[in-house]
């Protein structure tokens, strides 16, 4: 309600002055929120597994662009996992890929504008509750404010790599370098901005960082480009 227009239309709407763009995602984005679902209810585990698959059923529309794409959608990821389409990894699926495709899709979407846009894919693991899960959403959050330099911390450092503290300083300093100057700089080595045809993706993890192209491909092609496309605001 606060924007005079979708994100879409708005990207469009600024052409080449499009403010550029960093997206990214984990990429195990559900287990946190499974986990959270838990340590927040207390619930058994088979009643947590079953919340969050109805939790994950309606973020779908997502991935899917629209409700009306939700089932086929589903089917979709489901033919693609090879599972039942129910459990633990499937919800992970689903939260994972509604991320990964909204970071690619606004990285097009900014590109296509005639400004610039980078993608990421974060695999860092973490220690979250107790556990160590992989790589899941809020990741992020433990480079971005980076509390291992700071000893008044509030934030966790749950990024579970002995290299976690020196990434997060080489994070920080390629956001300020992109605040200052709309590109990431060289703060984490080579990073190609997105684009159509190779499709670079930033691989964030503690051992190094490194680039990888069309990281997407299975999901482009075998789940999104099989939805019809999303009906555009009149």
């Amino acid at each position: 309600p606060l924007l005079p227009g979708s994100m879409e239309e708005l990207i469009e709407a600024r052409g080449g002055k499009a403010v550029p763009l960093i997206a990214g995602y984990a990429t195990h984005e559900g287990l946190s929120m499974e986990l959270m679902l838990k340590v927040a209810s207390g619930y058994p585990q088979p009643v947590v597994t079953i919340v969050a698959h109805i939790v994950a059923r309606h973020i779908a529309m997502h991935g899917a662009k629209g409700k009306a794409n939700v089932k086929r959608y589903l089917r979709l990821l489901r033919k693609v996992s090879g599972g039942i389409g129910f459990g633990s990894a499937f919800s992970n699926l689903i939260w994972t890929d509604g991320f990964r495709r909204g970071a690619v899709d606004y990285a097009e979407m900014t590109t296509r504008a005639g400004s610039r846009a980078w993608v990421y894919a974060m695999d860092i693991p973490m220690r979250f509750a107790g556990r160590t899960i992989a790589s899941s959403h809020g990741i992020d959050v433990a480079l971005t404010f980076n509390p291992g330099d700071d000893p008044e911390a509030t934030v966790p450092m749950f990024a579970d790599h002995p290299n976690a503290t020196p990434l997060a300083r080489r994070w920080v300093a390629m956001l300020g370098h992109f605040a200052r100057y709309g590109e990431p700089g060289d703060a984490l080595g080579e990073w190609p901005a997105h684009e159509p045809l190779r499709r670079a993706s930033l691989w964030v993890s503690g051992d190094r960082c490194s680039v990888k192209h069309d990281l997407e491909a299975r999901y482009r092609r075998e789940v999104w480009e099989r939805l019809p496309a999303p009906a555009k605001a009149s």
